[in-house]
C-alpha cells in the first residue's frame, strides 16, 4: 500500500493553491469583461443621444434643468403649501412616495447651484421606517423598483446596466435621453438608492 510522503503533501497543496489562483483569475476576467461590455454599451448610447436635438429637462415633481435658484425656491414654497414637498433641517426637499412601490419611500433631493440655474441634482430614495437588518428593505430590492418607476416617469431609453469592475462591487445603471443623464447606484450602507441627474448640454 502506497504511503504518502511529505513531498506528496507539498505537491498536492501546491496544485490546490495554483488551481485556486487560476479560478480566481478566471472569475476576475469574467467580471472585467462584463464591466467592459456594459461600459461600451453606455458609450454607444451616449454617442447616439448626443446627436439628438430634442431637449429633456424634466427632473422631479416639476423641478427641471435650467430652473434658476429663485424659481426653485418659489416653486418649493408653493409645493410645500400644497402639502407635497416637505423639508429637512438642512433645507433638502422630502417627498413621500406611496404609489408604485411595495412600501412607502422617502425621496430626498436638492440641486447644486454652482451656476445660477440647475444643471446637476442628486436625490436619495429610501424605504420609510426601513430596518437595516431586513434584506427586503435594502437598496438591492429598492433599486429595481426605482428603475421600473423611472421608466414610467420618463419613458425613452432603457437604463444601461454597468456591472462592477470587481467582484465585491455593485452595478450601477445609466439612462440617457438627449441632454439628460440619470445615474443610479446603491449607497455604501446598502439602505438607499442614489440618483444623479446631469445636464449634458447646459446653457454654458
Amino acid at each position: 500500500m502506497y504511503k504518502y510522503t511529505i513531498i506528496d503533501f507539498v505537491f498536492i497543496i501546491c496544485l490546490f493553491v495554483v488551481g485556486s489562483r487560476c479560478s480566481e483569475k478566471t472569475e476576475q476576467e469574467k467580471t472585467l469583461h462584463a464591466y467592459e461590455k456594459g461600459f461600451n454599451e453606455y458609450l454607444q448610447v451616449l454617442e447616439e443621444e448626443s446627436q439628438r436635438e430634442e431637449t429633456f429637462d424634466s427632473l422631479i415633481f416639476g423641478v427641471h434643468f435650467k430652473m434658476t435658484q429663485n424659481m426653485f425656491y418659489a416653486y418649493c414654497h408653493d409645493m410645500h403649501l400644497k402639502g407635497i414637498f416637505n423639508g429637512t433641517s438642512n433645507y433638502q426637499v422630502v417627498v413621500r412616495l406611496t404609489e408604485g412601490f411595495k412600501r412607502p419611500v422617502d425621496l430626498i433631493f436638492f440641486p447644486r447651484f454652482d451656476k445660477p440655474f440647475i444643471e446637476f441634482l442628486q436625490a436619495r430614495f429610501g424605504y420609510a421606517s426601513a430596518s437595516a437588518f431586513n434584506k427586503d428593505h435594502g437598496s438591492g430590492v429598492l433599486i429595481e423598483e426605482v428603475i421600473r418607476e423611472m421608466m414610467k416617469w420618463y419613458g425613452g431609453r432603457d437604463f444601461v446596466k454597468i456591472p462592477p469592475q470587481y467582484s465585491f462591487g455593485k452595478p450601477y445603471y445609466i439612462k440617457i435621453d438627449g441632454n439628460r443623464k440619470i445615474t443610479l447606484r446603491e449607497n455604501d450602507s446598502l439602505t438607499e438608492v442614489v440618483a444623479i441627474y446631469e445636464d449634458l448640454k447646459p446653457l454654458y
